[in-house]
């Protein structure tokens, strides 16, 4: 399972995230873009986007960890639903262990972005997670 398939499964049982974007065949997390449908995008929804996949070597190879970064997307149509949406994300994020993950670090989560001309509000989260290969 890749770093992306295992946080994707975190946080779709994470019940601070599912009761505002949905869970199981109804979570509105999608890798890279939005889907929309004949009624267009559908709000709250978070993407996802790998920013920086990178490879730990030693004079003997590859070390077995990996350090890779992403970045997960907010949007809502409030600023309170989108900061909500975040922090449960983040302490998520946080707090989660196992399945080779050993540690997970979020140097940017605070910022937030609003488009008027689609009043549409964004909250994006960059984040970091260290694993055994």
């Amino acid at each position: 399972m890749t770093i992306d398939e295992k946080f994707v499964a975190l946080l779709a049982k994470t019940q601070a995230v599912t009761k505002i974007i949905g869970a199981s065949g109804s979570c509105r997390l999608y890798p890279g873009v939005a889907k929309v449908d004949d009624k267009g995008f559908k709000f709250p929804y978070c993407t996802y986007t790998l920013i920086r996949p990178f490879r730990h070597y030693s004079h003997q190879g590859f070390a077995g960890v990996e350090n890779t970064q992403y970045q997960i997307s907010c949007f809502a149509n409030s600023y309170a639903v989108a900061r909500t949406l975040s922090i449960a994300i983040v302490k998520a994020l946080e707090a989660w262990k196992g399945a080779g993950i050993q540690s997970v670090t979020v140097p940017d989560a605070g910022h937030s972005l609003y488009d008027s001309e689609t009043k549409v509000h964004h909250i994006p989260i960059t984040f970091e997670v260290w694993a055994a290969a």
